[in-house]
């Protein structure tokens, strides 16, 4: 909440600058976190009789690698199925014969490190922060601040979740899915960059819509696994299937990107980068095609979006 209404201040600040006097559209790019920020944001910033952000036409909101429904704390039950658990807490719960101890001590002692570690963020981003949580809010329509219709006031949304080795958020969770209806991919035969693109319209009846798939470049090699992703229709979570629902019902572009680890991030003191999940935040050149992939396809879109206002 505190990074979000800095957020608001600062956009405030920069759209009534007189130098900026020109701007007609606003569009927001966040990577994980940044686009709860941004979402955050374009409640307090939507102006429900205008159908303005800051005053600006809300052009194009995309989220690369964002957790929308928060973080899901359910390690006590079948972990490898729950929707919206911390990928590299899933992998550790999984290891055979011992994979439940760890997920008790998660269960344990979880709640404490992320406080202490990340303080009022880290209880919001596990829904534990004051009732309702701010991330539930910003996930339901009709409350006092406009979060869904702010989102929704966009020409266009777009997301873009890993669909293997990103250790903080699940690809259902970045791409505003349920885990069953994830599609059919062999994540390890998949090509690095962008591997598939699914784009879903608008629901006038506020349900989430059947996806339509875009010349996806990899389809499952797993023929036993095949139909069995769509046969159930709601979340393992209660708590997030409501947030799925009302987010999805807005209509999405959904890209699933497959990006390398970058072991030479060490060289620039960046350690986080070395995962998928942060080799989109590299400032330094960057001659990895599955980072250019993925870069050049945000731009693109921003660049589509503009020329088409």
């Amino acid at each position: 909440v505190a990074c979000g209404a800095r957020l608001v201040a600062e956009l405030r600040e920069l759209v009534a600058r007189e130098e900026h006097a020109g701007l007609r559209t606003i569009s927001f790019v966040g990577h994980s976190l940044g686009g709860l920020l941004a979402r955050y944001a374009v409640g307090f910033g939507f102006d429900a009789a205008a159908k303005t952000v800051f005053g600006l036409e809300p052009l194009h909101y995309i989220s690369v690698a964002t957790p929308h429904f928060g973080n899901n704390d359910t390690y006590l039950n079948d972990i490898n199925k729950e929707d919206a658990v911390t990928p590299c807490l899933r992998w550790i719960a999984c290891v055979p014969v011992i994979g439940k101890f760890p997920a008790c001590l998660f269960h344990l002692f979880e709640p404490c490190v992320v406080h202490a570690c990340l303080r009022r963020c880290g209880d919001e981003l596990f829904l534990r922060d004051a009732p309702p949580p701010v991330i539930v809010r910003m996930g339901t329509p009709g409350d006092e601040v406009p979060f869904v219709a702010g989102l929704a006031s966009f020409r266009e949304r777009t997301c873009y979740g890993n669909i293997r080795g990103d250790h903080l958020v699940a690809w259902e969770n970045a791409t505003i899915r349920r885990k069953c209806d994830l599609p059919q991919v062999d994540r390890k035969a998949a090509p690095w960059g962008v591997v598939s693109v699914e784009i879903s319209a608008p629901s006038p009846g506020g349900e989430a819509p059947e996806p339509v798939t875009a010349a996806p470049d990899v389809t499952s090699a797993d023929a036993a696994s095949e139909g069995e992703g769509k046969q159930a229709s709601k979340a393992t979570c209660p708590r997030r299937e409501p947030l799925i629902a009302a987010l999805a019902a807005l209509g999405w572009r959904r890209i699933d990107v497959k990006t390398k680890a970058n072991p030479g991030a060490c060289l620039s003191c960046d350690c986080l980068a070395i995962m998928p999940h942060d080799t989109i935040l590299l400032q330094f050149p960057h001659k990895d095609p599955s980072f250019q992939a993925v870069s050049e396809s945000v731009s693109d879109l921003i660049n589509a979006s503009i020329a088409k206002f």
